[in-house]
């Protein structure tokens, strides 16, 4: 593992989620060609978001859980996106 993989563990989330942009994606992605084991954590990743994205979910919540759980997840993928020193967009 490189030093400053811990910033790049960070960033993968938003990569997946085409959230990192400007001087950010360009930084991981030279990160990327340089660290077998980032790459590995991203693949990895990857597979598990298309095996999510491919389940069906089970039941559907009612509108207001579903919105307070939006709402929450966005405020801490803000934390996360503040505490890495990243700057995301959000589609």
């Amino acid at each position: 593992m490189m030093k400053g993989c811990d910033r790049y563990r960070a960033a993968t989330q938003f990569y997946l989620d085409r959230e990192l942009s400007g001087s950010d994606l360009e930084d991981f992605l030279a990160h990327l060609e340089k660290c077998k084991d980032c790459r590995a954590r991203l693949e990895a990743e990857e597979k598990l978001s298309a095996l999510l994205h491919r389940s069906r979910p089970l039941y559907l919540s009612p509108d207001a859980l579903r919105l307070r759980i939006t709402h929450a997840a966005e405020a801490f993928h803000d934390v996360i996106a503040h505490e890495a020193g990243l700057r995301v967009d959000r589609l």
